[in-house]
């Protein structure tokens, strides 16, 4: 197939896609959207843990090079920007979601915070202790970072997992019933 071909179908496959989700009710929209935002959230979770990963790696070895540490800890912020702004998202539409949807926020909103406030810990302590970033204390700090994103990512991961296997249960139970009523 020729390229101009190709761009042709992948254009037509897009304007379909679109007019299907034109169909789609206010509250199809939000369901699909909060859940995309939870599997955005799931990748953003993921980044933090492995920046703060590398992090980690930076305090056990003997390198002792602010920027290095600086960077690190500056992709950590940036995707925790990005993490709020889809917290944000889902709290708005929050009485819109699933209750399975609302209880992974309740149950991943305080480890994003714990590990927020030891990225604040550890960039304090950056801000106090330039020369000093591979210390037992700073370590802990990015320990902690990491323990907590880990969690995050954990809990994050397994809801949208489950979700994704309830999903599927009730599409073959209806797929069954459907067969049955034949």
């Amino acid at each position: 197939m020729k390229p101009t071909i190709l761009k042709v179908l992948g254009a037509s496959m897009l304007t379909f896609a679109l007019a299907l989700g034109g169909s789609m009710s206010p509250q199809q929209k939000v369901v699909k959207e909060s859940r995309q935002t939870l599997e955005s959230m799931l990748d953003s979770v993921g980044q933090v843990r492995a920046e703060a990963s590398r992090l980690l790696a930076l305090t056990r070895s003997t390198l002792n090079d602010p920027e290095s540490y600086a960077s690190q800890m500056e992709m950590i912020k940036g995707n925790f920007n990005v993490l709020n702004r889809e917290l944000q998202s889902l709290q708005k539409d929050r009485a819109s979601l699933a209750p399975w949807e609302q209880k992974t926020l309740d149950e991943v909103v305080p480890l994003l915070k714990e590990t927020s406030e030891a990225t604040t810990k550890a960039i304090d302590y950056y801000n106090q202790h330039r020369n000093d970033l591979i210390s037992p204390t700073y370590r802990a700090e990015a320990d902690q970072i990491y323990t907590h994103a880990v969690q995050a990512d954990q809990k994050l991961g397994e809801s949208l997992k489950l979700a994704k296997l309830r999903h599927e249960q009730a599409r073959v139970k209806a797929e069954l019933a459907t067969s049955q009523s034949k």
